[in-house]
């Protein structure tokens, strides 16, 4: 057996190990993500199922746990038309913990499949059962942890401006930090 051969066979099933150990860790952790017991916490967790959904699925969430609201200021379509843009740039989102809630806003630090760290906001109705009038996304780079989006929540003929920038292009690719 030839050096090269010593070297590598011990060296790959010790990666191998290695992936065996951290790829069920991982997976876990997005599974261990300690929700609270309100209406706007199962509106967040139901938007987070939605982004695995073919259109179908997508489009029976939005029916069912956006406040009528926001539907009417934004459309289905254009809805749904977001909901693949966002999946194009982020590669989806992958919830890890929840940093902040009140009765009418939830935050979710999340990995985007792309390696960002994305901050997922969820603003709710004021009244129950606190359906969502909108989720906002911030983004950073892999390993630095976005803080959440500053300032007050929007006004509802705020939130109808378009976002400036996408979260991210293709790996490599960032919009410019403001």
């Amino acid at each position: 057996m030839s050096w090269h051969r010593k070297l590598w066979v011990p060296l790959l099933s010790l990666l191998a190990s290695f992936a065996a150990a951290v790829a069920p860790a991982a997976f876990a952790r997005a599974a261990d993500v300690q929700w609270p017991d309100t209406e706007l916490s199962e509106h967040a967790r139901a938007w987070f199922e939605m982004l695995k959904a073919d259109d179908a699925g997508a489009r029976a969430f939005l029916t069912g746990h956006m406040a009528a609201s926001a539907l009417a200021q934004v459309p289905l379509e254009e809805r749904l038309d977001r909901r693949r843009s966002m999946l194009a740039n982020t590669g989806g989102l992958t919830p890890l913990e929840v940093v902040n809630v009140d009765a009418t806003s939830i935050s979710v630090r999340c990995k985007a499949g792309n390696g960002d760290d994305v901050m997922a906001v969820f603003q709710g109705e004021d009244a129950a059962p606190h359906k969502l009038l909108g989720v906002r996304l911030e983004a950073g780079p892999p390993g630095e942890a976005p803080t959440g989006p500053a300032g007050p929540r929007r006004s509802p003929a705020r939130s109808r401006i378009p976002a400036r920038a996408p979260l991210a292009g293709p790996r490599g690719s960032r919009p410019p930090r403001r």
